[in-house]
């Protein structure tokens, strides 16, 4: 084996590695694909109550449910899906380089909700070689061998298709380039170059050109990742509340010293062999494990959210071991979706305008979707003609939990409420009015006419102006009165003078008021 044969299996045993640890907490699966090959994406969970979604760049694109596959109304892989229930997966066919984006397995039954799984497809115009991804810390060094037949032999190193080393003649020509100052080694025992002390900005593709005089040969390329840390990031874990959060101490055991640690306050020990007595107020919920060295979080609540270290040493060397650290974030699981929706009638073209919202209940910022048409975020705005109808699914995620309802909506005349319900209202408002009108005149013709038929009819007490009777006894009420019906009555019953009137209204008698002298006052003067 050479030594460029070497270098990729060494290239690729770190990259296996890298992607069976989840990488530095877990991303996307890389997947590389040729034009025209497929994409196989199975849903490997227990199949009891399964309900499974696959999405392409958060668009859904074909559904699992009741054990058989649902119909998605999707512009996506037209013609180009199959679907197998055997196993539950959904292949896409004869793939194009537009194909390439990010793929997503969506599951739950109905006591569980499933871990996603993602994944990043490349689509490559020819299948020959895709690009290899190398993964680098700060730091590190990059070699980049050429394991071409030596004889008449030209090379070309390029970043990102800039030159910036060259061998031909059997040596290593000078290149004016500005890149990799002062950090490259060229070996001319295996026609090598190493970039040396790696920074974040040198994360690009690099290539290696070659040919002799009678042949090209096949380019390689790599696409360099550089890490601020190889050590690892802080892993990304998402849990619902009501989970666990298992933290594994997997060092070796002998003298093994052990610290669980929240936002840097340690909440668990173990040493000698044993979980020691920790003052602490943090996680009343908490579960060890000797077998395998665990500490675990019971019933997860939002507030958990945070920063868990596992700090490690083996006492008995003082070897320090490394760090583990996971960035925890506790979600509400969505529990409920619905889809409000309203609609005005526009007369003038003669069409419903629909305004449907997504509403969820649980986690208060869930992600939207919308099938048919396919949109994003909690809202949406159909026009739909008369007796037209439209079937319109939203699904709210979030990053443990999915969850989806259907509407059907449709624009026909019986329910044309919100466009003529101004008209109707205010003919119905007018009606009201003339009629209220109408009623009241009605009221007072009655009460006049009554009026006036009673003129007269003192005897029976029921006019409205009795006649005052100077000179003759006060009635009582009871008998000034007979029903006790009339307005106007005696104020009092007895009669005090005969010259004080005996009622508010009084009869007139001009020779009752004095002449109108010097030593009376009244504003009335007689008139001459």
């Amino acid at each position: 084996m050479n030594i460029f044969q070497e270098s990729c299996c060494s290239i690729l045993g770190v990259l296996l590695v890298f992607f069976l640890q989840g990488s530095c907490a877990d991303p996307d699966v890389e997947v590389h694909k040729a034009v025209g090959d497929s994409l196989e994406l199975i849903a490997d969970y227990p199949k009891k109550d399964l309900k499974v979604q696959w999405r392409y760049n958060q668009i859904a694109f074909a559904e699992y449910q009741n054990d058989d596959f649902q119909k998605v109304k999707s512009e996506l892989f037209n013609n180009r899906l199959k679907m197998n229930k055997n196993n539950i997966s959904v292949t896409v066919t004869d793939l194009t380089l537009q194909d390439s984006g990010r793929f997503s397995i969506v599951a739950e039954s109905k006591s569980e909700q499933y871990k996603s799984k993602h994944f990043v497809l490349h689509v490559h115009g020819s299948c020959a070689d895709p690009d290899v991804e190398v993964h680098k810390a700060v730091g590190d060094s990059l070699e980049l061998i050429a394991d071409y037949p030596k004889k008449d032999l030209k090379v070309q190193w390029r970043y990102n298709q800039i030159a910036f080393a060259e061998y031909q003649n059997d040596d290593f020509q000078k290149v004016k380039s500005e890149l990799f100052n002062n950090r490259l080694k060229m070996n001319k025992n295996n026609i090598s170059v190493t970039v040396t002390d790696l920074t974040l900005q040198d994360s690009g593709r690099f290539s290696i050109v070659a040919e002799s005089k009678s042949e090209q040969y096949k380019s390689k390329h790599f696409v360099l990742h550089v890490h601020g840390s190889c050590a690892d990031p802080d892993v990304e874990v998402h849990k619902a509340v009501g989970d666990s959060l298992e933290l594994i101490a997997d060092y070796p055991k002998d003298g093994l010293e052990v610290q669980w640690k929240y936002n840097q306050t340690i909440f668990a020990e173990y040493r000698n062999d044993d979980f020691q007595k920790v003052e602490s107020k943090l996680f009343n919920r908490l579960k060890m494990k000797k077998n395998n060295i665990s500490v675990t979080v019971t019933d997860l609540k939002l507030q958990d959210s945070g920063k868990f270290s596992v700090v490690a040493e083996r006492k008995t060397s003082s070897e320090q071991y490394k760090t583990k650290v996971f960035e925890l974030h506790v979600h509400d699981l969505i529990r409920e979706v619905q889809i409000e929706d309203s609609y005005v009638w526009l007369q003038s073209k003669n069409l419903c305008m629909f305004h449907l919202r997504c509403v969820a209940s649980g986690d208060p910022s869930p992600s939207y979707s919308w099938i048919s048409p396919q949109t994003q975020g909690p809202q949406l705005n159909i026009n739909l003609s008369l007796t037209e109808s439209a079937t319109l699914n939203c699904t709210a995620n979030n990053t443990v939990s999915i969850k989806y309802t259907t509407k059907t909506v449709v624009c026909k005349s019986d329910n044309l409420t919100s466009g003529f319900g101004q008209e109707y209202v205010l003919i119905a408002a007018g009606v009201c009015i003339v009629a209220v009108v109408i009623f009241s005149g009605a009221v007072a013709v009655c009460c006049r006419w009554r009026k006036n038929k009673g003129q007269g009819e003192s005897e029976d007490g029921i006019t409205v102006y009795e006649d005052v009777n100077t000179d003759g006894a006060a009635k009582k009420r009871s008998e000034s009165v007979v029903n006790g019906m009339t307005i106007y009555e005696t104020v009092d019953d007895t009669k005090l003078s005969q010259i004080l009137p005996q009622t508010l209204y009084d009869k007139i008698s001009f020779q009752r008021h004095p002449e109108v002298s010097t030593s009376t006052s009244s504003p009335y003067q007689e008139v001459l």
